[in-house]
């Protein structure tokens, strides 16, 4: 293997290595936001439940008022 190619190869490996340290990097950050967003998850489902309890009552009401 000549110079320049032990060069390039060096080069592809030190690269290689940068991201995969950077890919686990990017790991580790997006682990962190997982608590953040099941907190908005759990909002969000709250308030889809309240909706659709709302919008179940809203029409039961006249067919409670037909009924009578």
């Amino acid at each position: 293997m000549s110079a320049s190619e032990r060069a390039n190869l060096e080069n592809h490996d030190a690269e290689t290595k940068r991201k995969g340290q950077e890919f686990d990097s990017a790991i580790v950050e997006a682990e962190t936001l997982i608590p953040d967003y099941e907190k908005q998850i759990a909002v969000f489902m709250r308030e889809i439940t309240s909706h659709s309890l709302l919008l179940e009552e809203a029409e039961e009401a006249p067919l409670a008022l037909a009924a009578e």
